[in-house]
């Protein structure tokens, strides 16, 4: 639950970006709207040379860590435990076939969160306990570079676990701290979700309510204060400089930016993919 603030004035280039507003939906137990694309990656020309192709017509191999490869027996995956195991995805010799030949793994949510998926994130700096220690992630990303595989990791920046530390000050009233960064109302609005859902939510502290698309327990930022944008560009750059993945995929994309009324699926012209280009935009390393 700790932060690991991050350091450095490298920022890695994004690129190919694009966007889909169907998504995978870790809240609650519930699905999102569904499409048949799910939110689509960005990725970092600043990889390795031997991942540089990945998007070129390779394999990705989807890993949920939790219930991978438990290398020390406490019955849980980790980190450790999917480096072992590497050599099952791709071994780097392109003239054996004892691999699956993936080229690019896409691991769902690593960071600290409070849920069993990781999707409501309680730090974004650091990964999640059950997993290993972030120098654990650091061992696995070179030795998946060595085979020539690309590590993506899921990147949900539309909401925080009700836990985390941001919304846990916020709830203590309109003066305090990272209060913006949620959003608030003195009584029920009568707004409801994209698929008719209720989204504003009582405050276990006071008598208010605050906005959350998926459930309580997934409290969305709010993407119109400035702070919360800032924040949201840091913790790419942490996860691409300091953790040195290829990209992310990124989850409940069309929900970023929330707007009245019902969800209109235009990947060009809704507030929320227009914000992930702004988020995107190519910044190249020093």
């Amino acid at each position: 639950m700790r932060g690991v603030l991050a350091t450095g004035g490298v920022v890695a280039a994004l690129t190919a970006v694009s966007f889909a507003c169907g998504s995978f939906a870790c809240g609650g137990g519930r699905s999102a709207l569904r499409s048949s694309r799910s939110s689509a990656p960005i990725t970092s020309t600043a990889a390795a040379p031997p991942v540089r192709d990945w998007r070129r017509g390779a394999t990705c191999y989807e890993i949920f860590v939790r219930s991978f490869f438990d290398s020390d027996g406490d019955g849980i995956g980790d980190l450790r435990g999917l480096t072992q195991k590497l050599d099952y995805i791709n071994d780097g010799d392109a003239s054996t076939n004892r691999d699956l030949g993936a080229r690019c793994i896409w691991l769902m949510p690593v960071n600290e969160a409070s849920s069993y998926h990781d999707c409501d994130a309680t730090d974004y700096y650091r990964v999640e306990q059950d997993y290993g220690t972030n120098d654990d992630f650091k061992r696995l990303v070179a030795e998946a570079h060595r085979r020539g595989i690309a590590v993506l990791v899921d990147m949900v920046l539309n909401h925080v676990s009700s836990e985390h530390p941001w919304f846990r000050e916020a709830l203590g009233g309109p003066g305090a701290a990272r209060r913006s960064w949620f959003r608030w109302a003195t009584s029920r609005p009568a707004e409801r979700g994209p698929w008719g859902q209720e989204v504003w939510h009582k405050s276990p502290s006071r008598d208010e309510y605050y906005y959350g698309v998926f459930w309580h327990g997934m409290p969305d930022l709010d993407y119109h204060t400035p702070a919360v944008r800032v924040e949201a560009k840091k913790i790419a750059a942490f996860w691409l400089t300091e953790m040195s993945v290829d990209g992310f995929r990124l989850d409940a994309v069309p929900y970023l930016v929330d707007e009245p009324g019902p969800l209109i699926c235009d990947a060009i012209e809704t507030a929320s993919c227009s914000w992930w280009r702004t988020w995107a935009r190519p910044r190249r390393r020093r």
